[in-house]
């Protein structure tokens, strides 16, 4: 009998610069379910992802990086599944060659997502970030908090967080729970 073709599997992983120590969970999970003795031989899974170590990215000076990292390791669409991780802030706003304006990296990659052939997944850490009144940078970080709960829970709401946590080990449960239903 044959053996079954493998399937390759491509998610993508999209976030701010907030929650990496929830993007470092979610490729160890990934990596993880790939190396299931059920999955080994049939699924292969890959992250996709502006950080990857393995990845040289090589960015320009003309642009913001977006541009470069659509370029260079591709876009949400292209994926089989997008995985959006927020906590306190949204990202950084920036024009992109086109002079589309854009709320930031994060959001235009969730958008990416939706033109693709899933629903983006996206969780929402349920602890108020540890911004200080005395940091030089308070009214900043304040306001990007307010711009990330306006997009999650405003009255013109773009992105519902269906999936919140608490822990870094409830989004680890949770996140291998959903992947491996998924698979």
């Amino acid at each position: 009998m044959a053996k079954p073709a493998k399937k390759h599997l491509k998610i993508f992983l999209s976030s701010p610069g907030d929650v990496a120590d929830e993007r470092e969970i979610a490729v160890k999970v990934i990596e993880a379910l790939g190396k299931r003795p059920s999955y080994r031989g049939k699924v292969e899974l890959e992250c996709v992802r502006w950080d990857d170590p393995n990845v040289a990215l090589p960015m320009g000076s003309r642009h913001a990086p977006q541009p470069y990292v659509d370029e260079w390791i591709g876009t949400a669409d292209r994926c089989d599944l997008t995985l959006v991780i927020l906590w306190s802030r949204l990202g950084t706003e920036f024009e992109d060659e086109n002079g589309v304006e854009h709320a930031s990296g994060t959001m235009k990659e969730f958008n990416d997502a939706l033109k693709g052939q899933t629903d983006p997944w996206v969780f929402a850490k349920n602890q108020p970030p540890q911004i200080k009144p005395a940091d030089p940078h308070y009214d900043e970080l304040n306001a990007e908090y307010q711009r990330l709960r306006d997009v999650l829970y405003g009255p013109k709401a773009t992105i519902h967080p269906n999936n919140r946590y608490e822990t870094l080990e409830e989004f680890e449960r949770e996140l291998a729970s959903k992947l491996e239903e998924w698979l």
